[in-house]
Parts: structure tokens; C-alpha cells; sequence
């Protein structure tokens, strides 16, 4: 008859050890991976509506970018602390033309994190006008545009942008007046130079920050 023992056989003490040790350590490998996937930014839902709608108005920015995360993925926006405080597309050139586009009607301006906007000198392939509905972007500090193909007038509903610190247009072949509503903003420096501008410099603007 055979017998019976409870007692346990070194090889199966080490079997047992070595499976421990391997679902221990399985399971810290899947928790770093899981660490190390890229996964989207928790952008401020305005701000991702924002920018899904300069996407949608210039397509070839959908080649600089190559996952969810707007902050690592998106390789022409600047970012602090995962907040999404610039829109940079100074250094490379749109190789088809575009414009900027308006903006959504029901987007809160107020909400959008972006302050910085740079878009200089991509001559001809910067068409179009400067759209009314960005006055809605009440953050932005610094708005950049030199050296395009911008055509049309200077928006009066721009006044609406009561961050704005700069203004640089140079360069484009914008027409028109300066408005008299910009009288409102906060502005340090505005240069529309070297556009088809006419007129006099309104006289509310003396209420403007040294230009």
C-alpha cells in the first residue's frame, strides 16, 4: 500500500518559491509599464476645444503630432505644470496654404489657457483674415503673426482680449483702420507695420499703455 505524506519535498518547496518570485515581480513589471504609457493630459476642456478647432482649420498640424497628450504629443505647444500656455509654429513652414479659423460659438474664451500665440513668417501659405471670434481669448498675453499673407482689417472684436501685452502683425497685407475700440486693451507694444494701413492713429488710444 502506498503511503501518504503531508510532508513537503524540497523540489516542490523551491517550485513554489520560484513562482512566488515571479508573480511578485510580474506584477511591478505591469505596474512600471502601465506608469510609462503615454496617456492624455488633463487639458482644461475649453482649451482642448480650442485647439481641436485650429486643427480642424489648418490639417497639416496633424503631422507634428503623434499621440493623446497635448503636452508631450503635440510638438508645437509649450506647457507648464501640464497646462497648455503656448501655441509655438514659428519653426517649421506650412508647405499648403491655411487660415486661421473661427472659433466654436458656444467655446468660453475665458477658459482657454493658451497665452502665447506664434505664428510667424510662413509668407504666402498664411492666408485669409484674422477672425473675429479669437476676442473671445481673454487669456492671451503675447500674439505673434509677422511675415504671412493675412489679408482684411484688424478686428474691432480683438478689444476683447484684455490680456494682451503684444501685438506683432508686420509684415502681411492687412488693410483698413486702426479700430478705435483697441483703446481698451492693456497693451505694451503693437506693431502692424508694413501692411496696407490708413488713417490716423485714433485718439482713444491715448489711453493705451505706452505702445
Amino acid at each position: 500500500m502506498s503511503r501518504f505524506s503531508s510532508t513537503p519535498q524540497p523540489w516542490k518547496a523551491l517550485a513554489i518559491g520560484a513562482l512566488l518570485v515571479c508573480c511578485v515581480l510580474g506584477s511591478h513589471v505591469a505596474a512600471a509599464a502601465d506608469s510609462n504609457t503615454s496617456v492624455p493630459s488633463a487639458v482644461e476642456p475649453e482649451t482642448a476645444k480650442f485647439l481641436q478647432a485650429l486643427v480642424a482649420g489648418i490639417p497639416e498640424l496633424r503631422e507634428h503630432i503623434t499621440g493623446d497628450n497635448y503636452c508631450t504629443d503635440w510638438d508645437f505647444l509649450a506647457c507648464e505644470d501640464d497646462v497648455v500656455k503656448g501655441v509655438l509654429l514659428d519653426s517649421w513652414s506650412l508647405k499648403r496654404p491655411a487660415s486661421l479659423p473661427e472659433l466654436p460659438e458656444d467655446l468660453d474664451g475665458s477658459k482657454v489657457t493658451v497665452e502665447r500665440f506664434l505664428m510667424n513668417s510662413h509668407r504666402s501659405n498664411l492666408i485669409g483674415t484674422l477672425p473675429s471670434t479669437w476676442g473671445k481669448l481673454t487669456k492671451m498675453q503675447n500674439f505673434q503673426l509677422i511675415g504671412n499673407n493675412l489679408e482684411g482689417t484688424l478686428p474691432a472684436e480683438w478689444s476683447e482680449m484684455t490680456g494682451l501685452a503684444q501685438i506683432r502683425m508686420s509684415r502681411n497685407n492687412l488693410t483698413g483702420t486702426l479700430p478705435e475700440q483697441w483703446s481698451r486693451l492693456k497693451v505694451l507694444t503693437v506693431i502692424v507695420s508694413r501692411n496696407h494701413l490708413t488713417g490716423t492713429l485714433p485718439a482713444s488710444w491715448s489711453a493705451l499703455s505706452p505702445l
